[in-house]
């Protein structure tokens, strides 16, 4: 499966998902099983298990709803026949990309952007939230930030904003330099 393809078939089941939980009412119960379920697949020797011919389906099953029992976890009726579909079809490969498509869904739905940050070095806490303050002013909704550090960009950031890049780093304005000397 390539990565498109694979891609692809994360939204679909992430898009079922979503509008399962919103008509149950249950999305962060929905969040919560994902999020588990990543974690599962990550695992090797749980993943072994799963892969296995030597394990029935229902072997596998249970054991994947012990692992939810043990973590408090109770698999309510559609996260259960969800488990069995993925268990079956073997998407181990998919569930992080599922979860993501997931809460990306979700964010969508609450009215939440995200904003990316890209900063040549560790923003101070202040930095950090004026920066929040005057994207969210900006916006008009809530703003889910995720910084990153890159120290390629010498000094300042790029920010990514909904479909608006800032670009105040040195390596940026660098660039901009020599595109305008040739």
């Amino acid at each position: 499966m390539n990565i498109d393809s694979a891609q692809t078939q994360a939204y679909f089941y992430a898009k079922v998902i979503f509008a399962l939980a919103v008509t149950q009412n249950n999305i962060l119960e929905w969040e919560k099983v994902l999020k588990v379920l990543v974690a599962i697949t990550q695992d090797n020797e749980i993943k072994d298990v799963c892969f296995s011919p030597r394990f029935t389906l229902q072997q596998r099953l249970l054991l994947v709803t012990e692992i939810y029992a043990a973590m408090r976890i109770t698999l309510f009726p559609t996260a259960l026949s969800f488990m069995r579909l993925f268990l079956e079809k073997r998407h181990f490969n998919l569930a992080a990309r599922i979860a993501q498509s997931y809460s990306d869904l979700q964010d969508y739905h609450s009215d939440v952007l995200k904003m990316r940050v890209i900063s040549a070095q560790e923003l101070t806490e202040e930095e950090k939230l004026a920066l929040l303050d005057s994207v969210t002013a900006c916006y008009q909704c809530q703003i889910k930030p995720n910084y990153v550090i890159d120290q390629a960009l010498i000094g300042g950031a790029i920010i990514y904003v909904k479909d608006k890049v800032i670009d105040a780093s040195v390596l940026g304005q660098l660039q901009q330099l020599k595109n305008f000397l040739r």
